[in-house]
């Protein structure tokens, strides 16, 4: 199976885990909510169930350019690679767990990964699932 769809919404870096003053570790609410946006959108795309082969994955995150960047400078930059934070293994790391029990039982499933971050005036996130079936 090979399977592309588009999320429509901002890419969010995962953040990293937040610590109690009594020690307990939790995840940061913007982290939180970007996730559960991320599932809601996807359940409502993804139609197969949880596949159970390895996975590769093709992630493209269409990220919004400054809003300090003159009108000349985001036309020339439209569709360039993105090399600013946040870094692109933290957007990954948020959308693999996100599709966790979605689209596949679980992330140890997916065996290659190609991932770019470009500028874009519509931010969203494509999505390209390939089953690896023996």
């Amino acid at each position: 199976m090979n399977e592309t769809f588009i999320i429509n919404t901002l890419p969010v870096a995962k953040g990293r885990p937040r610590c109690t003053r009594q020690g307990r570790a939790y995840t940061p609410t913007k982290t939180r909510n970007a996730e559960e946006e991320f599932k809601t959108i996807l359940s409502t795309k993804w139609k197969h169930g949880a596949l159970e082969n390895p996975i590769m994955l093709s992630v493209v995150f269409y990220v919004p350019m400054p809003k300090s960047w003159s009108k000349s400078k985001k036309l020339r930059m439209l569709g360039e690679p993105c090399a600013k934070r946040p870094d692109l293994d933290n957007y990954i790391k948020l959308i693999m767990d996100a599709m966790n029990g979605i689209c596949y039982k679980d992330d140890g499933q997916v065996w290659a990964v190609t991932m770019s971050k470009q500028y874009s005036n519509t931010p969203k996130i494509e999505v390209q699932i390939m089953d690896y079936d023996y």
